[in-house]
């Protein structure tokens, strides 16, 4: 592990700040995930906000192992699933001390799972905007399939440093040759979430200008935008809710169609994952 990371070592940015209060949006999803209507670190949807490498609660501006908290893509102390990467302790899901969300905007709020990302994918009709209401900011709009509610992700900036190159990559398109049109550009997002995918990356929810979004993996050292989620909270009658879940829900047949197109999540996820405050 690098010795410099440090507290006098790591190149803050002047905005970080602890706030509690902050919009969402509810899309109508499943699970009954609400999304943050801005990212972690600003006020309005539009803007970009700070970068966060996977597992950090402080942002900064220089993006590479020597300064990552949790040590190198050889060296890792803390979230490593392979002996030939670190320390293995097998933690798969960003512990709530290490949850940037949790950290700045308070307990109800967290970064989302990779399985609330595939939820918020398949749940929304996606087009990219060049202009989101105004702003002159590029991104994507996903429209829920379930209430018709909006929810916009910038195409974010982000950070990638390449010491063995002598390049630092900073912002949020990428370019291509293209046979018939030379170089193209293309402006994407990058948000991640809350799981690892192996032991160096984590899921992420990315996004192109010529891609709707999708699930993938970073780096974890990477600088990245966070988009947090709150979870709905529901009391029922008992445990084991698919008992009382009719009751409780009141459910239509068009509900539980919605339900349907993501999977059980009824049975399964919202269980696990403790949705249901049960007593």
């Amino acid at each position: 592990h690098s010795s410099t990371y440090t507290t006098a070592s790591k190149p803050f940015c002047s905005s970080c700040k602890t706030d509690e209060n902050h919009d969402y949006v509810d899309l109508g999803l499943p699970s009954g995930t609400l999304w943050a209507t801005c990212n972690v670190g600003i006020t309005t949807p539009s803007g970009y906000a700070d970068l966060y490498a996977w597992g950090e609660t402080d942002c900064k501006i220089v993006f590479q192992w020597d300064f990552y908290r949790w040590g190198n893509d050889k060296n890792l102390i803390k979230y490593c699933l392979d002996s030939t990467k670190g320390h293995v302790d097998n933690l798969e899901v960003l512990q709530e001390e290490d949850d940037v969300a949790t950290v700045l905007w308070g307990d109800d709020w967290r970064m989302p799972s990779e399985t609330e990302i595939n939820e918020l994918i398949k749940g929304c009709q996606w087009k990219w905007t060049e202009n989101y209401e105004g702003t002159q900011i590029k991104g994507m709009i996903g429209t829920s399939l379930f209430n018709k509610k909006t929810i916009f992700f910038p195409a974010c900036k982000f950070v990638d440093t390449y010491i063995d190159h002598n390049l630092v990559y900073y912002g949020y398109c990428r370019s291509h040759f293209d046979n018939m049109k030379g170089f193209n550009v293309v402006l994407e997002g990058c948000y991640f979430s809350r799981n690892l995918a192996f032991s160096s990356y984590a899921t992420s929810l990315n996004f192109e200008s010529d891609r709707l979004p999708y699930v993938s993996s970073e780096s974890r050292m990477k600088g990245c935008m966070i988009r947090a989620v709150r979870s709905e909270k529901i009391d029922c009658k008992q445990k084991n809710c698919p008992a009382v879940l009719k009751e409780s829900f009141a459910l239509s047949a068009d509900s539980v169609a919605k339900f349907n197109v993501v999977g059980d999540y009824i049975s399964q996820s919202l269980i696990v994952s403790g949705y249901f405050n049960c007593h």
